[in-house]
């Protein structure tokens, strides 16, 4: 059985596999040599919508199966054993739907609009803050690492101002082609445990007679 880990180990992990990537050989690479990549300004439209909290238009940037893992997912957290009726509540009605069902039957894109809207809602973020973030965001690529021609993974250093804070954040990126567009996909930093019988099932020892 294919396992999935974390997010947020998946993002660490390739964070640290491109840290070095970028001191061995990417070094040199300047923002300017990264941007002619088509990739690239995917990467900055999807940044920007998604910090000005722009989530209909963000969600259009991202490949389908991604979307609709991230719904799936949600729904599976909702199912799992020992949720509580609280609990399932609280995570369904936080989408405006009155049942897991209804979750399991959004559109990937409208499960994504409506889940960081309750997150953006939940930090207070009002439309003048949102506004400020626009207005001062600035992004700078630091290095791009292909994986043959159909996936790429970018480096992005982002830098805005909050209605209290200078806020900087390295930012991991991977987008997908998808016949002649770009998307971001997201399942690209979801590690995936395989086990080596699936793979190879000489290595699978015979049955206990």
């Amino acid at each position: 059985m294919t396992k999935k880990l974390p997010f947020y180990t998946a993002t660490f992990f390739v964070l640290l596999c491109m840290g070095s990537a970028i001191s061995a050989a990417s070094a040199q690479q300047s923002s300017a040599q990264i941007s002619k990549h088509p990739a690239a300004k995917v990467v900055q439209d999807y940044l920007r919508l998604a910090l000005a909290r722009k989530w209909e238009a963000s969600a259009k940037l991202i490949e389908p199966n991604s979307l609709e893992n991230l719904r799936d997912s949600y729904v599976r957290r909702i199912k799992r054993p020992g949720t509580t009726v609280e609990e399932e509540t609280a995570m369904v009605q936080k989408l405006g739907k009155a049942d897991v069902e209804e979750v399991a039957k959004m559109s990937p894109a409208d499960f994504y609009a409506a889940y960081n809207t309750a997150l953006q809602e939940k930090y207070d973020l009002t439309n003048e803050v949102l506004t400020l973030i626009a207005n001062t965001l600035e992004l700078r690529l630091l290095s791009i690492a292909l994986e043959g021609d159909e996936l790429a993974h970018i480096l992005v250093r982002t830098s805005h101002r909050d209605n209290r804070n200078q806020v900087t954040n390295l930012e991991l990126v991977s987008l997908r082609k998808i016949r002649d567009e770009w998307k971001v996909a997201l399942n690209e930093q979801i590690p995936m445990i395989v086990p080596l019988d699936e793979i190879d099932p000489v290595r699978k020892p015979p049955p206990v007679k």
